[in-house]
């Protein structure tokens, strides 16, 4: 199972007082749109991220394909230099499907 404390820069997320949304990205409603509007939002929090990408990556394609406009314009315009949680990401899921990789 994924843990917040397994993925690199948790840490700095949780010393810098978002450790609660720990409970929230674990909870059972927490879907493929929650976890992009998250990622939105804590953009520049490397730590969230990080926590987020993973995150995104245990939900099927067809749940994450739907954003991909989204994720691009996050992974363009990124406050994070490089912005390597989503690009790794993007990368992976490229590289572990075909079609994915043909829609990105």
């Amino acid at each position: 199972p994924l843990s917040f404390r397994a993925v690199p820069h948790a840490h700095c997320a949780m010393s810098s007082g978002v450790g609660n949304l720990q409970r929230l990205f674990e909870s059972e409603y927490f879907d493929a749109w929650m976890c992009v509007l998250y990622l939105d939002k804590y953009a520049g929090n490397a730590g969230v991220a990080d926590y987020l990408c993973a995150k995104l990556n245990t939900f099927p394609d067809e749940a994450v394909e739907a954003f991909l406009p989204q994720l691009c314009n996050m992974y363009l315009y990124s406050p994070l230099e490089p912005a390597g949680p989503l690009e790794g990401f993007l990368t992976d899921r490229c590289a572990k499907s075909m079609h994915f990789a043909l829609i990105l």
